[in-house]
């Protein structure tokens, strides 16, 4: 059997931390100028700033990886 790897980008980037729906936003479009695959999450993040993530990654076309927001639930993300 094989292990998959799927890199989203530069391994030493320095990530965002957001903490409101518009610096959200920002930070997702500044991820996607910068040419990355995804956008990765992590477990504590507020519930309405999870899903300004999701939206503008939606808009953009990129992906949401990572973990899932303990305030959203896994049903709160599928």
């Amino acid at each position: 059997d094989r292990c998959r790897i799927r890199a989203s980008g530069d391994a030493d980037a320095k990530g965002s931390l957001v903490t409101t729906r518009e610096a959200a936003r920002a930070a997702v479009r500044e991820q996607h100028a910068l040419g990355y695959d995804c956008i990765k999450v992590y477990n504590d993040l507020d519930p309405d700033v999870y899903d300004a993530i999701v939206a503008a990654a939606r808009e953009h076309g990129l992906r949401v990886v990572g973990h899932v927001a303990y305030a959203k639930g896994l049903d709160g993300v599928l």
